[in-house]
């Protein structure tokens, strides 16, 4: 007997790069979000004064989110090196030969601020 998988999913995906790209990604968002502190939820406003932008990035605070909706943000590619991206091209590419047809969505704000991560992030 074979069984269909009907399971309904999205996978997102992003790519951080190297540490020294998260690095200077992070740096250029503390200095995009420093002017719009004051609208900032609390949590987010400890995230910047600590130097981790990157976070709030993942933030559920509605202040945060339309905040985040409304501000120009740079695109992670723009910081990512030739041979990272390359590499993460083929992933996207090995998973798109597995799974035909799966939609995979490039969400710029899935980051993961934690030290050890690096390289293809991913949520499903």
């Amino acid at each position: 007997m074979i069984f269909e998988n009907k399971v309904d999913f999205q996978i997102k995906v992003n790519n951080l790069g190297q540490k020294e790209t998260i690095k200077n990604y992070n740096e250029e968002l503390v200095k995009i979000l420093h002017p719009h502190f004051a609208a900032l939820s609390e949590d987010s406003q400890i995230k910047l004064s600590n130097g981790n932008a990157l976070r709030i990035l993942e933030s559920k605070h509605e202040a945060d989110i339309t905040l985040l909706s409304e501000t120009p943000l740079p695109d992670m590619k723009d910081y990512i090196s030739k041979l990272h991206q390359e590499a993460y091209d083929e992933s996207i590419s090995l998973f798109q030969n597995l799974h035909p047809g799966r939609k995979i969505i490039h969400d710029n704000k899935l980051v993961r601020g934690l030290d050890y991560y690096n390289g293809l992030c991913f949520e499903i």
